[in-house]
Protein backbone atom coordinates (compact mmCIF):
# COMPACT_ATOMS: atom_id res chain seq x y z
CA UNK A 1 0.00 0.00 0.00
CA UNK A 2 1.02 3.36 -0.91
CA UNK A 3 -0.94 5.72 0.81
CA UNK A 4 -4.13 4.85 3.53
CA UNK A 5 -5.96 7.20 5.85
CA UNK A 6 -8.51 5.15 8.40
CA UNK A 7 -11.28 6.43 10.65
CA UNK A 8 -11.22 10.45 8.85
CA UNK A 9 -13.92 12.72 11.07
CA UNK A 10 -14.21 15.81 10.39
CA UNK A 11 -17.28 18.35 11.15
CA UNK A 12 -17.88 22.16 10.60
CA UNK A 13 -19.48 23.83 13.76
CA UNK A 14 -22.63 21.17 14.49
CA UNK A 15 -22.18 19.34 10.96
CA UNK A 16 -20.45 16.18 10.61
CA UNK A 17 -19.03 16.05 7.15
CA UNK A 18 -16.38 12.83 7.09
CA UNK A 19 -18.04 10.14 9.39
CA UNK A 20 -14.55 7.39 10.15
CA UNK A 21 -13.92 7.38 6.20
CA UNK A 22 -11.05 4.97 4.98
CA UNK A 23 -9.35 4.44 1.94
CA UNK A 24 -6.38 2.79 0.80
CA UNK A 25 -4.15 3.32 -2.40
CA UNK A 26 -1.69 1.42 -3.89
CA UNK A 27 1.08 2.79 -6.63
CA UNK A 28 -0.69 3.44 -10.27
CA UNK A 29 -4.08 3.10 -8.97
CA UNK A 30 -6.63 5.46 -10.22
CA UNK A 31 -9.39 6.31 -7.40
CA UNK A 32 -12.31 8.22 -8.46
CA UNK A 33 -14.68 9.06 -5.44
CA UNK A 34 -18.12 9.71 -6.83
CA UNK A 35 -21.11 11.40 -4.91
CA UNK A 36 -23.76 13.60 -5.04
CA UNK A 37 -22.84 17.49 -3.83
CA UNK A 38 -22.62 18.40 -0.34
CA UNK A 39 -21.47 14.11 0.45
CA UNK A 40 -18.16 15.47 1.71
CA UNK A 41 -15.90 14.11 -1.47
CA UNK A 42 -13.87 17.58 -1.25
CA UNK A 43 -13.84 18.05 2.31
CA UNK A 44 -11.88 14.32 2.38
CA UNK A 45 -9.44 15.64 0.01
CA UNK A 46 -8.60 18.52 1.42
CA UNK A 47 -7.95 16.81 4.94
CA UNK A 48 -5.47 13.95 3.01
CA UNK A 49 -2.73 16.85 2.20
CA UNK A 50 -4.12 19.24 5.32
CA UNK A 51 -5.41 21.79 3.52
CA UNK A 52 -8.25 20.89 6.27
CA UNK A 53 -7.80 19.89 9.40
CA UNK A 54 -8.75 16.84 10.26
CA UNK A 55 -10.99 15.90 13.61
CA UNK A 56 -10.21 12.41 13.91
CA UNK A 57 -7.97 9.94 12.18
CA UNK A 58 -4.48 8.46 10.90
CA UNK A 59 -2.11 8.61 7.36
CA UNK A 60 -0.15 5.54 6.47
CA UNK A 61 2.00 7.03 3.64
CA UNK A 62 5.33 4.91 2.57
CA UNK A 63 5.09 3.26 5.68
CA UNK A 64 5.21 6.26 8.10
CA UNK A 65 2.21 6.64 10.19
CA UNK A 66 1.56 10.16 11.47
CA UNK A 67 -2.32 11.48 12.95
CA UNK A 68 -4.69 13.71 10.66
CA UNK A 69 -5.38 16.17 13.71
CA UNK A 70 -2.07 16.72 15.64
CA UNK A 71 0.72 16.26 12.76
CA UNK A 72 3.59 18.28 13.15
CA UNK A 73 4.60 21.00 10.83
CA UNK A 74 7.56 18.69 9.46
CA UNK A 75 5.23 16.00 9.47
CA UNK A 76 2.80 18.24 7.21
CA UNK A 77 5.46 19.29 4.62
CA UNK A 78 6.54 15.94 3.80
CA UNK A 79 3.68 14.74 3.12
CA UNK A 80 2.95 18.00 0.80
CA UNK A 81 6.55 17.23 -1.27
CA UNK A 82 5.00 13.70 -2.25
CA UNK A 83 1.75 14.71 -3.50
CA UNK A 84 0.11 17.37 -5.95
CA UNK A 85 -2.99 18.88 -6.01
CA UNK A 86 -5.37 20.18 -8.36
CA UNK A 87 -7.82 22.84 -7.47
CA UNK A 88 -11.30 23.73 -9.16
CA UNK A 89 -10.50 27.03 -9.48
CA UNK A 90 -7.18 26.43 -10.93
CA UNK A 91 -5.20 28.80 -8.23
CA UNK A 92 -2.79 30.57 -10.89
CA UNK A 93 -1.34 33.45 -9.30
CA UNK A 94 -2.16 36.02 -11.84
CA UNK A 95 1.15 38.25 -11.94
CA UNK A 96 2.65 35.19 -12.95
CA UNK A 97 3.59 33.63 -16.46
CA UNK A 98 2.10 30.12 -17.28
CA UNK A 99 6.15 28.90 -16.39
CA UNK A 100 6.30 30.86 -13.04
CA UNK A 101 3.31 29.19 -11.59
CA UNK A 102 4.62 25.82 -12.52
CA UNK A 103 8.17 26.85 -11.03
CA UNK A 104 7.75 28.80 -8.30
CA UNK A 105 6.82 25.87 -6.15
CA UNK A 106 10.30 24.51 -7.18
CA UNK A 107 12.65 27.53 -6.20
CA UNK A 108 10.53 28.63 -3.59
CA UNK A 109 9.34 25.78 -1.45
CA UNK A 110 12.47 23.51 -2.60
CA UNK A 111 15.46 25.66 -3.09
CA UNK A 112 15.73 24.17 -6.51
CA UNK A 113 17.90 26.45 -8.51
CA UNK A 114 15.85 28.35 -11.41
CA UNK A 115 17.53 27.17 -14.17
CA UNK A 116 17.12 23.41 -13.28
CA UNK A 117 13.47 24.45 -12.24
CA UNK A 118 12.37 26.49 -15.76
CA UNK A 119 13.62 22.72 -17.30
CA UNK A 120 11.46 20.82 -15.18
CA UNK A 121 8.57 23.20 -15.55
CA UNK A 122 8.70 23.35 -19.54
CA UNK A 123 8.83 19.66 -19.85
CA UNK A 124 5.81 19.78 -17.70
CA UNK A 125 4.24 22.40 -19.97
CA UNK A 126 5.12 20.14 -22.40
CA UNK A 127 3.42 16.94 -20.95
CA UNK A 128 -0.04 18.91 -20.82
CA UNK A 129 0.28 20.84 -24.36
CA UNK A 130 1.02 24.20 -22.83
CA UNK A 131 4.69 24.64 -24.01
CA UNK A 132 3.87 27.13 -26.39
CA UNK A 133 2.00 29.09 -24.03
CA UNK A 134 4.75 29.09 -21.43
CA UNK A 135 5.58 32.82 -21.39
CA UNK A 136 1.47 33.42 -21.52
CA UNK A 137 -0.41 35.16 -18.21
CA UNK A 138 -3.53 33.20 -16.50
CA UNK A 139 -5.79 35.85 -17.81
CA UNK A 140 -4.78 35.10 -21.48
CA UNK A 141 -5.67 31.73 -21.26
CA UNK A 142 -8.89 29.71 -21.15
CA UNK A 143 -10.22 28.09 -18.44
CA UNK A 144 -9.08 24.41 -20.08
CA UNK A 145 -5.56 25.87 -20.55
CA UNK A 146 -5.79 27.24 -17.35
CA UNK A 147 -6.03 24.29 -15.95
CA UNK A 148 -3.92 22.40 -17.48
CA UNK A 149 -0.99 24.70 -16.53
CA UNK A 150 -2.57 23.58 -12.89
CA UNK A 151 -1.79 19.80 -14.05
CA UNK A 152 1.34 20.44 -14.75
CA UNK A 153 2.55 22.56 -11.25
CA UNK A 154 1.49 19.45 -9.63
CA UNK A 155 3.24 16.81 -12.24
CA UNK A 156 6.82 19.16 -11.81
CA UNK A 157 6.69 18.28 -8.34
CA UNK A 158 6.78 14.96 -9.51
CA UNK A 159 4.73 13.39 -6.52
CA UNK A 160 3.87 10.09 -5.31
CA UNK A 161 0.37 10.62 -5.58
CA UNK A 162 -1.54 13.53 -7.33
CA UNK A 163 -4.80 15.18 -5.52
CA UNK A 164 -7.51 16.36 -8.40
CA UNK A 165 -10.82 18.13 -6.91
CA UNK A 166 -13.43 17.99 -9.69
CA UNK A 167 -10.76 19.51 -12.14
CA UNK A 168 -13.51 20.07 -14.44
CA UNK A 169 -16.10 21.82 -12.57
CA UNK A 170 -15.20 25.22 -13.47
CA UNK A 171 -14.85 24.51 -16.98
CA UNK A 172 -17.51 25.27 -20.17
CA UNK A 173 -18.60 21.72 -21.94
CA UNK A 174 -16.31 22.50 -25.19
CA UNK A 175 -13.02 22.30 -22.93
CA UNK A 176 -13.68 19.59 -20.62
CA UNK A 177 -12.63 16.99 -22.96
CA UNK A 178 -9.08 18.58 -23.01
CA UNK A 179 -8.31 18.41 -19.48
CA UNK A 180 -9.65 14.63 -18.90
CA UNK A 181 -7.29 14.03 -22.23
CA UNK A 182 -4.38 15.22 -19.81
CA UNK A 183 -5.85 13.34 -17.07
CA UNK A 184 -6.27 9.69 -19.07
CA UNK A 185 -2.82 10.41 -20.05
CA UNK A 186 -0.97 10.70 -16.98
CA UNK A 187 -3.38 7.62 -16.20
CA UNK A 188 -1.35 5.60 -18.88
CA UNK A 189 1.85 6.98 -17.59
CA UNK A 190 1.10 5.37 -14.59
CA UNK A 191 0.23 8.41 -11.82
CA UNK A 192 -1.17 7.54 -9.03
CA UNK A 193 -4.35 9.29 -8.21
CA UNK A 194 -7.33 10.57 -6.19
CA UNK A 195 -9.63 12.16 -8.14
CA UNK A 196 -12.97 13.72 -6.77
CA UNK A 197 -15.42 14.21 -10.09
CA UNK A 198 -18.63 13.88 -11.89
CA UNK A 199 -17.63 12.74 -14.95
CA UNK A 200 -18.65 9.43 -15.14
CA UNK A 201 -16.96 8.33 -18.75
CA UNK A 202 -13.77 9.68 -17.09
CA UNK A 203 -14.57 6.88 -13.95
CA UNK A 204 -15.61 4.00 -16.33
CA UNK A 205 -13.06 4.61 -18.49
CA UNK A 206 -9.54 5.47 -16.47
CA UNK A 207 -10.24 4.43 -12.83
CA UNK A 208 -8.88 1.01 -11.10
CA UNK A 209 -11.00 1.62 -8.23
CA UNK A 210 -14.66 3.84 -7.60
CA UNK A 211 -15.62 5.07 -4.53
CA UNK A 212 -19.02 6.49 -3.88
CA UNK A 213 -19.55 9.01 -1.21
CA UNK A 214 -22.77 10.22 0.66
CA UNK A 215 -23.34 11.93 3.63
CA UNK A 216 -19.99 11.81 4.91
CA UNK A 217 -19.72 8.09 4.99
CA UNK A 218 -18.36 5.63 1.94
CA UNK A 219 -21.31 3.93 0.37
CA UNK A 220 -19.72 1.56 -1.94
CA UNK A 221 -16.48 1.03 -3.20
CA UNK A 222 -15.19 -1.51 -5.79
CA UNK A 223 -13.63 -2.03 -9.53
CA UNK A 224 -15.53 0.38 -12.17
CA UNK A 225 -17.07 -2.58 -13.87
CA UNK A 226 -18.68 -3.75 -10.70
CA UNK A 227 -19.96 -0.03 -9.88
CA UNK A 228 -20.69 0.72 -12.68
CA UNK A 229 -23.29 -2.36 -13.89
CA UNK A 230 -23.81 -4.44 -10.64
CA UNK A 231 -23.54 -1.27 -7.89
CA UNK A 232 -24.74 -3.42 -4.28
CA UNK A 233 -25.81 -0.31 -2.83
CA UNK A 234 -29.95 1.61 -3.52
CA UNK A 235 -28.15 4.93 -2.93
CA UNK A 236 -25.43 3.92 -5.67
CA UNK A 237 -28.20 2.81 -8.02
CA UNK A 238 -30.26 5.82 -7.92
CA UNK A 239 -27.42 8.31 -8.19
CA UNK A 240 -26.13 6.63 -11.15
CA UNK A 241 -29.37 6.54 -13.00
CA UNK A 242 -30.18 9.53 -12.29
CA UNK A 243 -26.30 10.75 -13.80
CA UNK A 244 -27.12 8.36 -16.99
CA UNK A 245 -29.93 10.25 -17.71
CA UNK A 246 -28.28 13.69 -18.64
CA UNK A 247 -25.93 12.09 -22.10
CA UNK A 248 -29.36 11.01 -22.92
CA UNK A 249 -31.23 14.39 -22.37
CA UNK A 250 -27.57 15.85 -24.16
CA UNK A 251 -28.48 14.06 -26.94
CA UNK A 252 -31.77 14.85 -28.06
CA UNK A 253 -31.57 18.60 -27.18
CA UNK A 254 -28.95 18.69 -29.76
CA UNK A 255 -30.63 16.53 -32.03
CA UNK A 256 -33.64 19.13 -31.43
CA UNK A 257 -32.16 22.31 -32.41
CA UNK A 258 -30.50 20.92 -35.36
CA UNK A 259 -27.55 22.38 -35.51
CA UNK A 260 -23.97 21.89 -33.64
CA UNK A 261 -24.25 24.86 -30.87
CA UNK A 262 -24.18 22.64 -27.47
CA UNK A 263 -27.58 23.80 -25.85
CA UNK A 264 -26.06 22.14 -22.16
CA UNK A 265 -24.00 24.94 -21.50
CA UNK A 266 -25.92 25.24 -18.00
CA UNK A 267 -26.96 22.15 -17.68
CA UNK A 268 -25.60 21.65 -14.01
CA UNK A 269 -26.71 25.02 -12.95
CA UNK A 270 -30.01 24.38 -14.48
CA UNK A 271 -29.93 20.95 -12.66
CA UNK A 272 -29.62 22.49 -9.64
CA UNK A 273 -31.69 25.14 -10.16
CA UNK A 274 -34.79 22.45 -10.51
CA UNK A 275 -34.08 20.61 -7.13
CA UNK A 276 -34.79 24.33 -5.47
CA UNK A 277 -37.77 24.47 -7.02
CA UNK A 278 -39.39 20.84 -6.97
CA UNK A 279 -40.15 21.12 -2.78
CA UNK A 280 -42.00 24.05 -3.36
CA UNK A 281 -43.65 24.06 -7.03
CA UNK A 282 -46.78 21.15 -6.93
CA UNK A 283 -47.50 22.07 -10.32
CA UNK A 284 -44.45 21.04 -11.64
CA UNK A 285 -45.42 17.43 -11.10
CA UNK A 286 -48.40 17.96 -12.84
CA UNK A 287 -46.65 20.00 -15.82
CA UNK A 288 -44.55 16.52 -15.89
CA UNK A 289 -47.80 14.64 -16.15
CA UNK A 290 -49.05 16.51 -19.27
CA UNK A 291 -45.92 16.80 -20.59
CA UNK A 292 -45.98 12.56 -20.78
CA UNK A 293 -49.53 12.88 -22.46
CA UNK A 294 -48.08 15.52 -24.94
CA UNK A 295 -45.75 13.90 -25.84
CA UNK A 296 -48.22 10.63 -26.47
CA UNK A 297 -50.35 13.85 -28.67
CA UNK A 298 -47.39 15.50 -30.13
CA UNK A 299 -48.88 18.57 -28.42
CA UNK A 300 -46.65 21.14 -26.63
CA UNK A 301 -48.41 22.05 -23.20
CA UNK A 302 -48.12 25.45 -21.93
CA UNK A 303 -45.52 25.57 -18.64
CA UNK A 304 -46.92 26.94 -15.69
CA UNK A 305 -46.45 30.47 -14.49
CA UNK A 306 -43.74 29.33 -12.11
CA UNK A 307 -41.59 27.95 -14.90
CA UNK A 308 -42.26 31.01 -17.50
CA UNK A 309 -40.68 33.58 -14.88
CA UNK A 310 -37.38 31.60 -14.54
CA UNK A 311 -37.43 32.06 -18.72
CA UNK A 312 -36.69 28.17 -19.23
CA UNK A 313 -39.08 25.69 -20.95
CA UNK A 314 -39.16 22.63 -18.57
CA UNK A 315 -37.70 18.82 -20.90
CA UNK A 316 -38.74 15.79 -19.57
CA UNK A 317 -37.29 12.13 -20.10
CA UNK A 318 -40.00 9.54 -21.71
CA UNK A 319 -40.57 7.30 -18.52
CA UNK A 320 -41.13 8.14 -15.31
CA UNK A 321 -43.59 7.12 -12.83
CA UNK A 322 -43.04 9.19 -9.24
CA UNK A 323 -39.40 8.30 -9.63
CA UNK A 324 -39.84 10.81 -12.96
CA UNK A 325 -41.06 13.46 -10.98
CA UNK A 326 -38.20 13.62 -8.57
CA UNK A 327 -35.14 12.38 -10.77
CA UNK A 328 -35.86 12.45 -14.52
CA UNK A 329 -37.03 16.67 -14.74
CA UNK A 330 -34.26 18.80 -16.16
CA UNK A 331 -34.51 22.19 -17.62
CA UNK A 332 -32.80 23.71 -20.65
CA UNK A 333 -33.03 27.32 -21.35
CA UNK A 334 -32.58 26.45 -25.12
CA UNK A 335 -34.57 23.30 -25.82
CA UNK A 336 -37.41 24.87 -27.12
CA UNK A 337 -35.59 27.21 -29.63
Amino acid sequence: MLFGVQNVRKSFAQTEVLKDVSLSVDKGDVVVILGPSGSGKTTFLRCLNFLERADGGTMDFHGTQLSLVDASKSEIAAVRKKTGFVFQNYNLFANKTALENVTLGLTVGRGMAAAEAKEIGMDALRRVGMAERADYYPAQLSGGQQQRVGIARAVAAKPDVILFDEPTSALDPELVGEVLSVMKQLAEEGTTMIVVTHEMKFAQDVATHVVFMSDGVIVEEGSAKSIFTTPREERTRRFLLCRRSIPRLHQQACARRRNSTCPCGELRRLAALVHRILPKCQRLRQFAACCRVARRRKQQPEPPVEIRQEGICLASCARGGGLFCQRYIFLFHHIQQ
